[in-house]
This record gives structure tokens, sequence and C-alpha cells, in this order.
């Protein structure tokens, strides 16, 4: 028996007209629709010089690439940035307070405390449902762990990823469920401080310091950089799902969005998650904070010294105590990020005098706090054959804090069948097309019949079909530091076949709200299997 073999679908781009986009040739007819009314209402060669213009114009907007996006998408990003970059600044002068009410990026959010014993809690408070104003979903996060995946053999690694296929299959099916995915969050422990030795120790006055003495320096500094190559790294996983409110059938929303949580919580039990409970609002206020401004210092109240959120409170015991492993002695436990002062129940989850509240948005990162964030969007997906741990290189190399965040969104069977059948009279005319005028066939049309036909196979045995769309979020400390990774980002991205990574230049503070486990995904997610 062969190994099951894994292939993402290629994104529904372009028409049957040579791959051309609705919007390149609704550009081309504009241009040539130009050049007819210039000609016809402008005497001699000024219409045909004004018309020309039009349709040279249309041409280059339709099909110019500017980094890697079409000079038709990029103009309005550079429009819209200029016109509203005013709105994303802080306009709070430093140490005074801020005015009451929500972060823009947070107001259309409330944070609503459901009944305690209906779900379970790591922090035994009450769960927390996430309430969207403007369509009244409701979105319940969970606290979940995985299992040591890479370190299966091929055939038990297999079997998790079927059972993690029912698992996104059972959620589709459920009418009620608007969107669901997991949000994972991958930080470095601290690094730990080193205690004195010969190399560090002072000189006692009158010691002639030598060739030697410089030389012990080499040894010490190659061993804090082998101590920062393994340094831990945290994960943190959270599996979220959106209800519409709608489908309650008579029932109450709140109750309907826990019984789906619930089910969320069987089915992740199944496929061999550990799900620790729902979290509470006091866990996500957290959660917020250490996702936008993880470098933020703290302000003690009292006058004390400011410390970093993620200062250890105690020295390292070594590799083995900071592995967990048993007998040793005790890790440091660095303390919890300082949540801002987040309601606790049936209102704006962002209502507090916290600096870091706001976006500062630039055209090519966006700033909170002390945090400076680019956020990408895989594009597209491997289409070759896939192995089980493909995805390791993106997952467990981080140049630094990063999330990742996968957004599922059901689709219809109704709309299901109506775009495959769009999709097989879209490749045929592609196809005729190209043979009418010689033009050689590209390898993904070669391949797409036989994606169509099992595409069609899957449809009629019941099986649904889900939208996906993918952020991928950095954060660091400075400028400097996130070119850094975002270079190192690219190369470990094209290490696990994704080349198509795009950052969201001019829309980083609209794309951060989505890389966070709130349920608030982009409204055209990427329509595939």
């Amino acid at each position: 028996m062969t190994d099951p073999v894994y292939r993402l679908p290629p994104r529904r781009t372009g028409t049957a007209l040579y791959g051309l986009t609705l919007a390149q040739l609704a550009l081309a007819g504009t241009g040539l629709a130009g050049l007819a009314a210039a000609t016809t209402l402008l005497p001699g060669r000024a219409g045909l010089l004004a018309g020309t213009a039009t349709l040279a114009t249309a041409v280059l907007l339709a099909t110019v690439r500017v980094a890697g996006q079409p000079l038709h998408h990029l103009l309005p990003l550079l429009i819209r940035h200029a016109l509203t970059r005013d709105r994303h600044r802080p306009t709070t002068a430093a140490g005074a307070a801020r005015p009451a009410g929500s972060p823009r990026w947070l107001r259309g959010l409330d944070l609503l405390d459901a009944p305690t014993g209906q779900l379970p809690t790591t922090d035994g408070n009450p769960p927390m449902l996430i309430h969207h104003r403007r369509t009244g979903a409701l979105t319940v996060v969970l606290d979940v762990r995985g299992g040591p995946f890479t370190l299966l053999d091929p055939a038990d690694q297999h079997r998790h990823l079927a059972a993690w296929a029912r698992l996104l299959a059972q959620t589709a099916r459920d009418r009620s469920t608007l969107t669901f995915g997991w949000t994972l969050r991958t930080h470095h422990a601290p690094p730990p401080p080193l205690t004195p030795t010969s190399a560090t120790r002072p000189h006692r006055a009158g010691s002639t310091r030598g060739a030697a003495g410089d030389a012990g320096q080499t040894p010490l500094a190659s061993y804090r950089h082998l101590l920062a190559d393994t340094l831990l790294q945290h994960h943190d996983l959270r599996l979220w799902i959106t209800v519409n409110s709608h489908h309650a059938r008579g029932r109450r929303p709140e109750l309907a969005a826990l019984d789906a949580a619930h089910a969320l919580i069987t089915r992740a039990t199944t496929a061999g998650l550990t799900v620790h409970g729902a979290l509470s609002t006091a866990q996500l206020s957290a959660e917020i904070t250490a996702h936008t401004d993880p470098h933020r210092p703290s302000h003690p109240a009292d006058g004390g010294p400011a410390r970093t959120p993620n200062a250890p409170t105690r020295l390292p015991a070594g590799l083995a105590a900071r592995a967990g492993l048993p007998g040793a002695r005790d890790t440091p436990v660095p303390p919890a990020p300082e949540p801002p002062t987040f309601p606790t129940s049936s209102t704006s989850p962002a209502s507090a005098d916290a600096p870091s509240a706001e976006i500062e948005a630039r055209w090519d990162a966006a700033r909170v706090g002390a945090t400076w964030h680019r956020v990408f969007h895989i594009a597209a997906w491997p289409t070759s054959p896939l192995h089980p741990g493909w995805l390791d290189p993106l997952l467990h190399e981080t140049p630094t804090a990063r999330t990742l965040t996968v957004a599922y969104t059901p689709i219809p069977p109704p709309t299901s069948r109506r775009r495959l059948n769009h999709d097989t009279a879209a490749l045929d005319l592609a196809l005729q097309i190209r043979h009418r005028h010689g033009v050689r066939i590209p390898t993904h049309l070669t391949d797409a019949r036989d994606d169509i036909d099992q595409r069609d196979a899957e449809l009629s045995a019941g099986h649904p079909e889900l939208a996906y769309t993918a952020l991928l979020d950095l954060a660091s400390p400075d400028r400097q530091a996130l070119d850094t990774a975002t270079a190192d980002l690219v190369d470990l991205a094209a290490r696990a076949g994704i080349t198509d990574l795009h950052p969201l230049h001019g829309r980083h503070q609209h794309a951060l709200p989505a890389a966070l486990p709130l349920g608030l995904t982009p409204r055209r997610p990427h329509p595939a299997t």
C-alpha cells in the first residue's frame, strides 16, 4: 500500500482568455473605449494622440507589476495610504493620559462572559465570547497543544493528518459555522544571563593583560552564540471558531456558540490534540498584548525599575531544566505580560490607557508600542506533491517572534458545484483558444483536468470544500531587526515550497488584527478544496 499524496490546489485566478483577470480585461476595454471616444470627439491628430495615450495608460495599468504587485492594485493602495496615514498615528503626547475609548482597530468587537460551567477554562474564570458588532457573529477561542507530530513515524503522521481532515470536514458541515481556524504564535525563550567566569572577572590592579587575556573573550563569545542558537521556542496554539448567531434555531446565540465550541473540542481531542479549555477575558487580554507588543517594557506603579515582560525571575539551571526534563533544577519562570486594562464583560476589549493600544501605520510596517510588525499573505501554496512535514521549516525555524494564522471558510455545496462547472467551462475554453492559435499549453492547465475530476468525485461523495487563507506576522523591536527577519522568513518559506509570500504593504495596520486569534478573517479567502 502506497503512502497518501497531499496536494494543495492552485489559486483560482484569471479567466480563460490567456489567464487575464477581470480587472485586466476591464482596463483593456476602457482603453479601447477611450481610444474610440477620443478619435470621434476630437478632430485630427489631437484625438488620435489622446486616444493612444488613454489606451497606453490602460495597458500599462493592466500589465505592469511593481514589487510583485499589479500596478492597478498598487496605485489604489498608495492613494489610500497617503490619505489615511495620519489617522493611524499616535496623537497623544508622551506621558499624557490617553483618552478613554477603544482603539479603532478593535472597536467592532465586544467581549462577553459566558455562563460559568459551560466550557472549562484554565484559570477558572468564565469562558469568553467575542461578539462581532457588524455581523452579530460570536467567536470562541480555545487553548490547544499539539503532539510530537515531527517525531512520529510516517504511518502515524498520515493517521494524524487523516484525523485532522475529519475535523475540518465535520466542522465545515455545520451550517452555523461561519469560519474557523488556528493561530500559532512562536517566540524564543528569554536568554539566560551567564555567571561570571575567569574570562569576565576584572583584573587586579597592577596586573598585565596580555594576548592570552584577550583571547579568553573568544570562547566566551562562542559560548554565548551557542546558547543563543539553542534557546527553546514557545509555541502558543489557539483554535477558534466563529458561529453565525442567526442560525441559533430559537436558542440563545451564546449557547449555540458554546455548543459549537464543545463539538470542536471533541473533534480536536479525537484528532490527537490536547485542549486545555476556552480562553477567559483576562487570558485573551494578555494574549492581545503578547501578540501586538511583546517588547513593551512594564511601567511599575510604585516607581520601581522598569523591566521587560520576558525577563526571567530566576537564573536557569541549564538546558535540561529549560527542556523540562525530570530531576532537573527549577527553570526560570518568565512573568506573564502585563495586559492592558481590558473590560471583563459586554464592552470593547481595549478601553484601557495602555500606550500600545493604537497602531501606527507605515507603508512597509506597522508599530504597536515598542514593537514593529510586518504581515505577509501566503498568496500561493505549493502545487507539487507534499510530504506530511513539508511545513516544518516555517513552523520550527523562526528568526523572530511570529504569528501564523490559517482561517477556513466553509463553502456551501451549491456554491461548490457552481464553481466546479465554471472551472470546467473555463478550462475547456482556455484549451480551445490555445489549440486554435498554436500556443503552448502550460503545465498547470495540463494537470487541471485531473484536479477537476477529483473535485467532482469528492463533491459527489459528500465531502465539503473549504476556502482558506493564511497570514504571517513578524514582530521585532526595531526596523533593522524586522528587515533581517523578513529576509530569513523568505528563505524559510522557499524551503517549504512557498515562493509567493507577499508583504501587505499599505495594509499592515488592517492585516495585523486579522492575524490575531479574534476571528477577524479577510473577506475574500482563497477558494480551494
